[in-house]
Order: structure tokens, then sequence, then C-alpha cells
């Protein structure tokens, strides 16, 4: 069977950011070190006369501490100049202020804080993420763009809070705990994935796509909805989680996420968990409501055969395999052994499976199993599957996913 189809990712981008600059000539800067120099230049610009007395500018007392932000993986890893600049914008945008005066005169730093912000913030969805700044030798006036009025933010963000709430005690219901804490950090993103991706469809177009608003409330989304959703929900449950962007291999934008669960870092994309449909080895388009766990807690080395990340900051390797969804269920195979994969293929059977999942150790290893169980295995799986029912004949579909090593078997009948 051929490759399932995906969907697409349109609509992921980092943040947009627009300069608005004023030009300042390096002659006007030693002008104005001079005293009475601006009883010289009487048309001297009022924009240049604020750069000379920065005494005068109003800077808001900077209330955000360290223990707002520290958790934010983007966060740690800027310097301290950038932190003190992440904060200033933090607290504007929280406080939607119109003007956001910060500590700096590079322009270019400020872009790239302001998108590390937004990266590690997926609670400030009414920022669209482009800006615009005037900007002085060493401070820059910073105006955001809000999506909304302060009105509908909280109305949103009530509406966020109810999804969000829903959510999350019916993970502590089904977990009979009163705690996030008592329950494994595995389960907590796997109900996460499952979550989203039985909650939310992807809908190119559908209204704030670039915000978990989309997803958890509007319950249609794109690429850039699951994974800031995903970030939040699990923030909320104390899990570590990064929001990341990047190019898949159709070169088209995308967003997904890495989670850490029990010290070891997993790659994470609900987007792709959430199969639109899958296609056979003939062509033919089957419409999916299954969850491809394939993207839950996977490795670097199985999701980056098919995109690319970008190249932000010195993210965390992922290179275990402990919480790969088919090392746990026991159908993640090194090697090829025939009469194995039969026999797991039977034992579902026999536990009343419809279906049978696996993944192999490597993409060569993949086709050599998939090859053989094409031609031979499938057939006396369905014998069995038969002897079971009592059925004189059944009908089955497969799928190979050379990107994921995977082997999907489903029976219909």
């Amino acid at each position: 069977m051929g490759r399932r189809k995906k969907r697409g990712c349109l609509g992921c981008f980092g943040a947009v950011l627009q300069a608005m600059a004023v030009v300042i000539l390096a002659s006007v800067i030693v002008a104005v070190a001079l005293p009475g120099v601006l009883k010289l230049l009487p048309d001297f610009p009022r924009e240049l006369k604020k750069a000379v007395d920065e005494a005068q500018v109003p800077f808001e007392e900077l209330e955000v501490v360290e223990e707002d932000v520290t958790a934010g993986y983007y966060y740690q890893n800027l310097n301290e100049e950038e932190r003190q600049i992440y904060k200033e914008l933090l607290q504007g945008v929280q406080k939607r202020e119109d003007v956001i005066y910060v500590h700096t005169g590079d322009f270019d730093l400020i872009t790239r804080v302001y998108r590390f912000l937004m990266l590690d913030r997926p609670e400030l969805f009414w920022c669209s993420g482009a800006l615009k700044a005037t900007y002085y030798p060493t401070y820059s006036e910073v105006s955001a763009e809000y999506t909304c009025t302060e009105d509908v933010r909280v109305e949103k963000q009530q509406q966020i809070d109810l999804e969000a709430e829903m959510a999350l005690t019916l993970l502590l219901a089904q977990a009979s705990a009163e705690r996030f804490d008592q329950i494994p950090e595995y389960e907590r993103i796997k109900f996460v994935f499952e979550y989203l991706v039985n909650t939310v469809d992807y809908v190119e177009g559908a209204p704030d796509n670039q915000n978990m608003y989309s997803a958890l409330v509007g319950k249609q989304t794109v690429c850039a909805g699951y994974a800031r959703s995903a970030q939040y929900l699990l923030q909320k449950m104390g899990l570590e989680c990064i929001y990341v962007t990047g190019t898949c291999s159709d070169g088209e934008a995308h967003a997904w996420n890495l989670v850490k669960c029990d010290g070891n870092w997993y790659q994470m994309d609900v987007t792709f968990g959430d199969p639109e449909y899958m296609q056979t080895e003939e062509g033919e388009a089957l419409r999916s409501s299954e969850i491809d766990y394939g993207y839950l807690c996977c490795s670097d080395e199985q999701i980056l055969k098919e995109r690319v990340m970008d190249d932000l900051v010195t993210f965390p390797a992922c290179t275990s395999l402990d919480y790969n969804y088919y090392v746990i269920q026991g159908r993640y195979y090194s090697g090829y052994n025939s009469s194995r994969i039969l026999e797991d293929m039977n034992q579902d059977i026999y536990n009343g499976e419809r279906k049978f999942l696996c993944q192999f150790a490597s993409e060569d290893l993949c086709a050599q199993a998939f090859a053989d169980m094409e031609a031979n295995v499938f057939q006396e799986a369905a014998q069995t599957f038969m002897s079971v029912y009592g059925l004189q004949n059944v009908e089955y579909y497969y799928l190979h996913d050379p990107a994921m090593n995977t082997v999907k078997l489903y029976w219909n009948y």
C-alpha cells in the first residue's frame, strides 16, 4: 500500500514583523552630543529630540518577574539583555499597550525576541505576531498588532477557559485522579493528543487558525492551532512542551511540538496524528477516523525524515523510544521474522482487534517486511480471521508508510 496522504499545513508562520524606522544620521548623532546644539537646529525633528533626552521616556515599571517566564524554552535561550526585552514586550502585550517602550534600539533584536515570546506563550491568542517599531539609538517604541478588542478578548478567554477546564476535568475523571501529578506523564500527553484529534477538524481558512482559540473553541484549525492548543493544555498539566516550526518535504510551512516525558524529550505532531484520509496502494482514498499514533512521542530520526525544523535555537535531542506507541504495544520490530509477525497478528485477532499496526526499526527493514507480509502473511492471517468469526470471506486493506516505517492492516467485513 502507498503511504497515506497527510493534511496540508498551510497557514503556519512565525511572527511577521514590520519596521517603521526613524533614520538618524551619524552626523546628527555627533552634533546632538554638543551643549546647546538644539538652539543651532531650530527644525530638529521631534523624534530626534526625544532620543536626546531619554530620561523622559515613559518606560513602564517592570512587573513581570523571573518566575513568570523562566519555564519558556525560548526564553531560556536568550541572554540577559534579550530577557529584559522579552519581559518588557510580554508586559506590554498583556496590558494591550498601544506603545511599548523597550530598552534597545536594535530592531533585529526586537524581532527575534518577540518571535520567541510568541512561540513560548500560546495564551497570547489575541496577538497576530505582527509588529511595528520606531527605534532610536538605545530604545524603541513598539506597537504590537492585536486581532480583537479587549471586550472580545475577555469573552474569548472565558470560552477558552471553559473548554480547557472541560477537557482537563475529563482526563481527571477517566484517570480517577484528583490531581494531574497523580496521572503518569505519558497518559497526560496521550490524552491531549487523542482529545485534539477527536474533537478538532483540519480546515484550511478556519477563523483564528493561527492560535488555540480556533481549535479549543472553534473546533476547526490548521497545524498552528493544533500545536498551540497541545502546548497550552500540557503546560496547564505541569508538563514541558515546546512549539516548533519548520518545513515539510513538500515545502509547506508546518508547526508541531516537542514534549518532555519522564525526563526524555519526544517529537509530537497532532496534525499528522489526525489524517483526513489514507490512500491504498491502488490509489483508493479512504476516509479515516483512525488516530495515527506514530506521531505521538516519536524520535528525531523518525519524524525528521519528512521535515526540517527551523534553526532558531538548539532543541533538545529526541532519541528515546521508551514511550514510542508501537514499543509500548509490543509491535515495534528491530528484525523481521514472519512467524513472529503472524503470531502477533493472530493474537490481535483473538483479542478482538479489527486492525494490526506495527513499526520497524528502519526503512529498509520495513520495506523487506512489507513485501513478505503483502505476499504471504496477510493471507494467512485472513484465514485466522475467518475461522474466528465464522466467515466465508473477508476483505482487508493495508497501508505502508516508508516515512514512519509502519505497516497497517485493517479488516473490513
